[in-house]
């Protein structure tokens, strides 16, 4: 029975999903704290590196731990906080890495700095992962 409680637990901490493309505002991908919305926790940091994104669409790696998962992918700039939906809901199915081109951004976040928001629910409810900065362009 202690064995059961105990694969129980690890399966509820393990049982989330990192966002490696663009790279993640979570350095140490620290999951404990991915329920909370909007950053998983974490605040993002404008002065660390910036990954190009493209705004016609561009390519996003998530890891999910979940075998079973619906996928948001968002983006907001640093003048406009109001985050913006880059694809319908995605159901992914299995575990590990996927990718998936997201987009297209507003023309008008064009040349801008802002990140990029993943939501993922899966069996534990919503989680949130979003990226060190991205600067968009053609």
């Amino acid at each position: 029975m202690q064995l059961l409680a105990i694969l129980a637990l690890t399966g509820a901490t393990s049982a989330h999903f990192t966002l490696d493309y663009p790279n993640s505002t979570n350095p140490k991908a620290d999951l404990t704290n991915e329920n909370i919305p909007p950053c998983g926790g974490f605040n993002p940091n404008f002065d660390g590196l910036v990954s190009n994104f493209s705004v016609s669409g561009d390519w996003v790696q998530v890891n999910t731990h979940h075998p079973e998962a619906v996928f948001r992918f968002r983006v907001a700039t640093i003048d406009n906080t109001t985050w913006i939906d880059l694809n319908s809901a995605i159901s992914e199915v299995g575990l590990g890495t996927f990718c998936i081109q997201a987009g297209p951004a507003p023309a008008n976040f064009a040349g801008k700095t802002g990140v990029l928001q993943v939501i993922g629910n899966g069996a534990d409810g919503a989680l949130f992962e979003v990226s060190a900065p991205i600067k968009t362009a053609d």
